[in-house]
């Protein structure tokens, strides 16, 4: 008797609710149509998934950035167990001997393989070739680990150019940013001043890069070189980033990726517009954040609406305990 006077309630309240459902007739008939919820949110994050992908290809799946001057910048230091590594392998803290050293460990050009600082040295280490991207890490983690300010530069003739590029390293040295290029084992001057990439890129907008020169250090092992000077890079200024470093795998996905993951500084230069840099960050925000959170949120909606009918067609069967007494008063 107890046990009927509870349950009753219980099964009203139910049979309520299930009511509601059934007379509410949009719901019910999203609810029958959740699949097509489900599907709609999976395209969505298959869109995103797609579009990201091209962002990378074209290297910029980051959120960029953009401020008045790089000198300000100070980006995100490498994690303590890559300096560390790396400060272990490679120790002193002037920069052109911790140059020299970093440049010897590698023997040939070659691509770098996936991964961040320890698969790049590992890869050295077994032989493998590395290009500017590794090289440039390797350093910038070598010099932060054994006390050195340092961050990674990117260079690019055009936004979202990876083939016309190059990754560069600067030192902080009396209060200045300095560019010591771990590729090239080079470093550029004027006036006898050792010159920051942002220095060079003023040079090369405002026509005077005439004036300055390549500073060549002894002979490393790592074979690629400069041979045309300042030169061949002059092109590249014309887009000049400070990286940030590596970041940890989960805050490279959708869509935390968007507010904590991988980004880039870029400056603004007077005269020239910046709407190709907005429109990037705008398709990036799409991709990274804008459709994976619509696309999870129709998933749930899916899930909630299936959830929903299923409750709704049990409450529509008939109990076995009516069942049960209906067969006994017969």
């Amino acid at each position: 008797m107890i046990r009927t006077a509870v349950e009753a309630p219980k099964r009203s309240i139910v049979s309520a609710g299930t009511g509601m459902l059934r007379r509410g007739g949009l719901f019910e008939s999203v609810a029958k149509r959740s699949w097509c919820l489900v599907w709609l949110g999976l395209l969505l994050l298959a869109g995103a998934g797609v579009l990201l992908w091209h962002l990378q290809a074209y290297g910029v799946a980051v959120r960029l950035f953009v401020v008045e001057r790089l000198a300000d910048v100070v980006p995100q230091p490498f994690r303590v167990q890559d300096s560390g590594l790396l400060a272990h392998e490679f120790s002193g803290r002037d920069p052109v001997e911790l140059l020299r050293a970093v440049m010897n460990s590698v023997t040939r050009v070659g691509p770098d393989p996936s991964g961040g600082v320890r698969e790049f040295l590992a890869h050295a280490k077994a032989g493998g070739g590395l290009v500017c991207f590794g090289m440039a890490h390797l350093y910038a983690a070598a010099a932060s680990g054994n006390g050195l300010q340092a961050r990674i530069i990117g260079l690019s003739r055009n936004l979202g150019d990876r083939y016309d590029a190059h990754t560069t390293v600067e030192v902080r040295q009396n209060g200045r940013w300095v560019l010591f290029d771990p590729t090239f084992n080079v470093s550029f001057a004027r006036d006898g001043i050792l010159l920051g990439a942002e220095e060079i890129q003023k040079a090369f907008l405002d026509g005077t890069f005439q004036s300055i020169t390549p500073v060549s250090y002894r002979p490393v092992v790592y074979p690629a070189r400069l041979d045309a000077g300042l030169l061949t890079l002059l092109p590249l200024f014309n887009n000049v980033f400070v990286l940030d470093a590596q970041r940890e795998r989960l805050v490279k996905l959708p869509p935390f990726r968007y507010w904590l993951g991988p980004r880039i500084y870029v400056k603004t230069l007077p005269g020239h517009p910046n709407e190709h840099v907005r429109f990037v960050n705008t398709l990036y925000w799409i991709a990274s954040a804008f459709l994976p959170l619509l696309g999870v949120a129709i998933l749930a909606l899916g899930g909630l609406c299936w959830w929903a009918s299923r409750r709704v067609a049990a409450s529509d069967a008939p109990d076995d305990k009516d069942q049960r007494a209906d067969v006994t008063a017969e």
